[in-house]
């Protein structure tokens, strides 16, 4: 929609490096929170991009210098 995110260069190369990706909602558009039109694009730029939307991800403890 004209803004330079969801950028698909970076979505492809996070592909190819074996990322996955959560969706998450604009917090300024709360109304637009679960609708349906913005998570087909997701999905449709995320098959583009060859990447795997999930719902989970493992947190791990920080390294310490």
């Amino acid at each position: 929609d004209g803004r330079s995110y969801p950028c698909e260069r970076f979505f492809r190369i996070a592909a190819e490096v074996g990322n996955r990706v959560v969706y998450g909602m604009d917090a300024h558009e709360p109304e637009r929170f679960g609708d349906a039109d913005t998570l087909r694009k997701a999905d449709a730029l995320c098959a583009r991009c060859g990447i795997t939307p999930t719902q989970d991800i493992a947190l791990r403890k920080p390294h310490t210098l």
